[in-house]
């Protein structure tokens, strides 16, 4: 009896496991289905109430009934674009800026209020750093997001950022989503400047009062700026240039702006050895920037080291092929060694590289080319080997009306 009431008593005590569980689940399933009936009631209920609270124009109740909405779905961007909306509403850029910069990536609809973030860092908060990361941000939700380039371009130009500002022009012309301006901003990297150039990172720097970007661009734009107009500023006017120009290299001696400026100067001086120096103080990121190149090739070309001026001409215009000085400077090389034909074409590249220069730094606003311009775009990118610039120039000149 004993030996056979055992397994009897076990499989009792399996059933009764087994009701346990099954009781469970059923418990489980029913509470998960009403919890799930109320969560959508209550959600359509706060949804309804922000919507009522935003018709009405009750900015505080608005907010409050957002927030509460957020809690219950995080998961969408339309809660904290109501939130975001009610803070607008009461002047409150803090608070506004903190419901944008939590919206969901996830959500399509984000890209709206992330791109009104941006607006807010770059032009209300003056802080262009945060800026930056909100565009880049953007751009990874969707990288069709054509503004984003657009205001990436400008805060690059403007902060004298010329690798990233050549690289963001190239990735929006890729994408299909350049505007105008990317154009500008890729063949203007070395000589872009803007008259509001000095103020603007001066207001940046309010955000960032350390930063060398900023420090360095505001100083920039003020000695390049005051330079076109040297000849009305009198020798008080070039002496403050010239402060301004020994102060910026003293204050930040490896900084590869600072160093392209004053490069620049030596070499329209004929410096040799003021170059040699400065070159030698560059920081190692300036093997990849053709401008020091250019450079090299003018102290070699000084020292008539021809062969050794062309390979450093010829590497930088494979850096970077929009540097009408480099083209010059490689015509006069082979017009020294006698190849008339390489020195022609070399100088046709630059002086249409000039051109393009000059008009474009006469342009009051860089959002809309002339037709003209455009065409001389097409052919220095044609003539420079960039086809895929060209053609999309092309393109762009071919849907706009003649």
């Amino acid at each position: 009896m004993t030996e056979s009431s055992e397994p009897t008593k076990r499989r009792g005590l399996l059933r009764r496991v087994v009701v346990v569980m099954l009781i469970l689940a059923s418990l489980s399933c029913g509470w998960g289905l009403f919890y799930h009936g109320y969560s959508r009631r209550k959600i359509a209920e706060l949804e309804s109430a922000t919507e009522a609270a935003y018709k009405a124009k009750d900015w505080e109740q608005l907010e409050r009934m957002a927030l509460e909405w957020f809690q219950w779905q995080p998961e969408i961007a339309k809660p904290l674009l109501f939130a975001a909306n009610a803070a607008s509403q009461r002047n409150d850029a803090i608070r506004q800026s903190l419901y944008l910069f939590n919206l969901p990536d996830e959500d399509p609809q984000s890209v709206v209020g992330l791109l009104e973030l941006s607006q807010i860092q770059f032009s209300v908060l003056f802080d262009p750093i945060a800026g930056e990361a909100t565009c880049h941000r953007i751009l990874r939700i969707d990288p069709k997001v054509g503004e984003s380039y657009r205001r990436l371009g400008f805060y690059y130009a403007m902060s004298r950022q010329r690798a990233r500002l050549i690289g963001i022009a190239r990735e929006a012309i890729n994408q299909g989503k350049e505007t105008p301006d990317s154009y500008v901003y890729l063949m203007g990297a070395d000589w872009l400047v803007f008259s509001n150039g000095r103020q603007l990172n001066s207001q940046w720097l309010q955000s960032a009062p350390t930063n060398e970007t900023f420090q360095v661009a505001a100083a920039i734009h003020f000695t390049a700026t005051a330079a076109m107009t040297e000849t009305s500023q009198g020798e008080s006017g070039r002496e403050q240039t010239e402060k301004v120009m020994q102060e910026l290299l003293a204050r930040f001696p490896k900084n590869i702006e600072a160093l392209a400026l004053h490069l620049n100067a030596a070499c329209y001086r004929g410096q040799v050895d003021q170059v040699i120096q400065l070159l030698e103080q560059a920081p190692p990121e300036s093997a990849t920037d053709s401008r020091f190149w250019t450079f090299k090739g003018w102290v070699h070309e000084q020292r008539e080291e021809l062969e050794e001026a062309e390979k450093s001409y010829l590497k930088a215009l494979e850096l970077y092929p929009y540097d009408e000085k480099a083209y010059h400077w490689l015509a006069g090389v082979y017009r020294q060694t006698n190849e008339l034909k390489k020195s022609a074409k070399y100088e046709q590249i630059s002086v249409l590289g000039t051109e393009i220069k000059r008009e474009a730094l006469q342009l009051a606003d860089t959002q809309s080319l002339p037709r003209e311009l455009m065409e001389k775009m097409v052919k220095y990118a044609t003539a420079a080997g960039d086809s895929q610039i060209a053609k999309a120039l092309q393109t762009r000149l071919n849907k706009s009306s003649p």
